[in-house]
């Protein structure tokens, strides 16, 4: 059976992703910083925006099949998971809406 190419998710700076249900990103950045950031959970910026607050860490985020980012630099290894998510799903590479690239 083909799996199915995943529409929503987190993207960490090591390629790690984390998929995510359909507006459920700042739930889930929620339990990534609490998980991966747990000194910096308490911060202002971490509570008042997660979501932002992962992307300025180096995450690029997936929503309903779009690329965003406001890092203009991408690890490999997020080159890497992007150019492979691509391919499976029969996407032009680079994604023209991989914004902030």
């Amino acid at each position: 059976m083909k799996k199915k190419l995943q529409q929503n998710g987190w993207l960490s700076p090591d390629g790690k992703f984390i998929v995510v249900e359909e507006l459920g990103h700042c739930e889930e950045a929620d339990k990534i910083i609490e998980d991966l950031y747990p000194l910096k959970k308490q911060s202002r910026a971490a509570q008042e925006d997660p979501e932002h607050f992962l992307e300025k860490n180096g995450w690029i985020k997936l929503s309903v099949g779009r690329w965003h980012s406001t890092n203009n630099e991408l690890t490999q290894s997020q080159l890497d998971f992007v150019f492979d998510w691509c391919v499976r799903g029969k996407i032009k590479y680079p994604p023209m809406n991989l914004e902030g690239i």
